[in-house]
């Protein structure tokens, strides 16, 4: 258990915020950590990893990121499309390359969350299907599967929803008591890599 005491002193005024966190209890066991190629296809099975349940851990969300989205030019890396899908099921065929581009950081990194590994299932493998339309681009990716607890799990499904249809704002959900905001969560993450072909 970890605890975050934070005391400022703002226009004479004596201010103060607290939190407390607990990290999970183990490290991420993957069965393997190279995985293979996966052929992009919509009647491909699921491309399967097996894990061990982290004890302390209440969700779990993968990152994909595409080694081939980028190519190094004048030493800097820059956006390209040479292996970009074009023909993925969410990607409108007629969409220019500029449209593309603008929308690029969702297509180079991707990840998706789950729920259905309880803790109580601890020690034993069990299978996450990794779904073909998850992947924009052919050739390796440098994944990593998170673990995080209740505070990270509250502030990863809240940042993001701060404004509803009727336009109002809200505030993530935050962990701090006192004269603070923000979050004081905890997680532990595993790399590991794949290959998509054709």
């Amino acid at each position: 258990r970890y605890s975050l005491t934070v005391e400022a002193t703002v226009n004479q005024n004596i201010l103060k915020a607290y939190a407390e966190t607990t990290t999970p209890d183990s490290e991420i066991d993957l069965a393997t950590t190279a995985l293979g190629s996966f052929k992009f296809d919509k009647d491909t099975a699921s491309f399967n990893v097996k894990m061990k349940p982290v004890s302390g851990a209440t969700f779990y969300y993968f990152i994909f990121k595409a080694k081939n989205a980028y190519k190094l030019v004048d030493n800097k890396l820059v956006p390209d499309l040479t292996y970009f899908i074009k023909e993925h099921p969410f990607i409108n065929k007629e969409m220019p390359d500029e449209d593309i581009y603008k929308r690029f950081n969702r297509f180079a990194d991707t990840d998706f969350d789950i729920h259905y590994l309880k803790p109580s299932e601890t020690g034993v493998h069990r299978q996450v299907d990794l779904k073909w339309f998850l992947f924009y681009f052919l050739g390796e990716y440098d994944c990593q599967i998170v673990a995080g607890n209740q505070a990270f799990e509250d502030f990863y499904y809240t940042y993001k929803d701060v404004k509803d249809l009727d336009g109002n704002l809200s505030e993530p959900k935050f962990n701090i008591t006192g004269d603070g905001i923000g979050v004081f969560g905890a997680a532990t993450r595993k790399k590991f890599s794949l290959s998509v072909i054709k």
